[in-house]
């Protein structure tokens, strides 16, 4: 198993929150299967 952060993170401003983009993402599979489970963890205080 692997855990990483995927292509976007929140970010918080003035008028709420907005995509940044982060150093890693997932590229195409060209051969071969890949299963993946998107997770989002964030602050749900609001």
């Amino acid at each position: 198993m692997l855990l990483f952060t995927t292509q976007f993170r929140p970010i918080r401003e003035n008028k709420g929150y907005y995509r940044a983009h982060m150093k890693h993402g997932v590229s195409e599979v060209h051969t071969g299967n890949r299963h993946t489970l998107g997770i989002i963890f964030h602050d749900a205080a609001t």
